[in-house]
């Protein structure tokens, strides 16, 4: 049997964050839960999820500087980040990969 992936879902909205985590468990995945972005930061290295799910809205770091900061560590340089959103984003995503 495979091993299950582990997911963090990063997002301040506790409801959003809730209906997330239950739609990918019902998948078979393990999920972890952060509802701040230093949260956010402190569990992927930690936990060392295969793929990350971060809401943009996470306070006091924004998704956008909670990425930047994923690829500025050596421990979490790797891991896929997937933005959470239901609003307009003006940044422009190639920065995130700079």
């Amino acid at each position: 049997m495979a091993e299950q992936k582990k997911i963090l879902v990063a997002e301040a909205e506790r409801h959003i964050a809730r209906l997330v985590q239950v739609n990918l468990k019902r998948a078979g995945y393990e999920v972890v839960t952060a509802f701040t972005g230093q949260e956010a930061l402190d569990k992927a290295e930690w936990e060392k999820p295969d793929l990350i799910v971060l809401g943009t809205t996470a306070p006091p770091l924004d998704g956008l500087e909670v990425t930047k900061r994923l690829r500025a560590n050596e421990a979490t340089k790797d891991i896929r980040v997937v933005m959470l959103t239901g609003k307009g984003q003006d940044a422009d995503p190639g920065d995130l990969l700079r």
